[in-house]
């Protein structure tokens, strides 16, 4: 399983379809789709907005709503047509209908070009004419659109000052002194992330048995600390792993955006009592941040000294 504005670079044209229903009243729940509205452009790699109107025309209440969303090439549904999301709702009484908004990224792999888009909900019958029942489809074109995509060196760069500002941004509010960025800190967490990535591990503690005291030490950085009263020894981590698209939990993640991207970690963070200590820690003082992606995943590491 596996927000921002998110489209002000998107044309955004919406259009509502009213989709015709039968008169017959099923001694089930006969879920249509009435309204399908969508954006008319679209980019693979991008985020891409649908909403639907679900009615419930049969006797009895649905299951929990499925509404699969489908592009194809030709003005027929069929199973060879590409998926692209999917938007779920509650239950659904007799003579019912709700509005359900969905959320997703354009997949990458489908190439610039005219398509319908098709709006699919699941019912418990599923023949060839409950096929077309449940479906419905955007009257106008989806024109898909090549666009460049940022880089992923420059999401991790912009994704870590991100992290580092709201990391501030949380400790002022908590009446915490602000962290110092620490160059020597930045590139031990991307040392670290790179490895997880390339080795396919996700700790602390790395294949060879270290902690990240242990490799702050290796790498020349002195881990003593003074402080009032004594010492303080190592250094403090926190490690995450986020996808993007709809997450799990959480909610979407724009893949293209580095702020979508860092509110992901930080939220999560910020949820976790031991690495929302670390994050605000009175008696840190210095931080470094680094970030690495695997193709699924954004790693991100922090770093306290």
């Amino acid at each position: 399983m596996r927000v921002s504005c998110l489209f002000c670079s998107l044309f955004i044209l919406f259009i509502l379809i009213p989709v015709c229903t039968t008169a017959v009243i099923s001694p089930w729940s006969d879920l249509t789709v009435s309204e399908i509205s969508a954006p008319l452009t679209a980019n693979p790699g991008y985020p891409y907005p649908i909403n639907v109107t679900v009615e419930n025309h049969g006797n009895a209440t649905s299951g929990l709503i499925s509404v699969g969303f489908y592009i194809s090439t030709d003005d027929h549904l069929s199973k060879n047509d590409t998926y692209i999301q999917v938007t779920t709702g509650d239950p659904l009484a007799p003579g019912a209908s709700v509005e359900l908004s969905s959320l997703d990224t354009m997949p990458v792999a489908v190439p610039p070009g005219s398509y319908r888009l098709f709006a699919y909900v699941e019912d418990h019958e599923g023949d060839e004419k409950h096929l077309l029942d449940n479906t419905a489809i955007l009257t106008a074109p989806v024109r898909v659109q090549a666009r460049t995509l940022p880089s992923n060196e420059t999401l991790r760069n912009e994704v870590a000052r991100l992290i580092f500002s709201m990391t501030n941004n949380d400790r002022s509010s908590n009446n915490v002194t602000p962290l110092i960025w620490d160059d020597d800190l930045a590139k031990l967490a991307v040392t670290y992330t790179d490895r997880m990535v390339a080795q396919k591990f996700f700790s602390h503690t790395d294949p060879d048995g270290h902690d990240q005291s242990d490799r702050a030490k290796a790498a020349g950085y002195n881990t003593v600390k003074e402080i009032e009263g004594g010492a303080r020894i190592g250094v403090a981590e926190n490690i995450a792993y986020v996808g993007t698209g709809n997450v799990a939990g959480y909610g979407y993640v724009n893949p293209t955006d580095s702020e979508s991207i860092a509110k992901g970690v930080m939220t999560g963070w910020m949820k976790s009592k031991g690495h929302r200590e670390n994050i605000l820690d009175p008696l840190a003082s210095k931080i470094g941040v680094g970030l690495s992606y695997n193709g699924e995943y954004w790693y991100a590491a922090q770093e306290f000294y």
